[in-house]
């Protein structure tokens, strides 16, 4: 499922620490990609989002295969 992480099984949430590693991009282009919609997640207060693992997997087999078509 995760590449880079070992994330507990059944886990419902991730949070941008998580995601940014995941993806191997900063913490601030996680949120910011949050902010702008592109990659769905929820703010849970100011500093603070969470994402479903779901979203974040589809998310980087977009980003992946955009690069491939590239």
């Amino acid at each position: 499922m995760f590449r880079n992480i070992c994330i507990r099984e059944g886990a419902t949430r991730l949070y941008v620490c998580h995601v940014a590693q995941e993806l191997s991009v900063a913490e601030t282009t996680v949120r910011w990609w949050a902010r702008t919609g592109q990659l769905p997640g929820q703010r849970i207060s100011v500093k603070v989002w969470v994402f479903s693992p779901a979203d974040v997997i589809a998310f980087r087999d977009k980003r992946e295969s955009g690069k491939e078509a590239a």
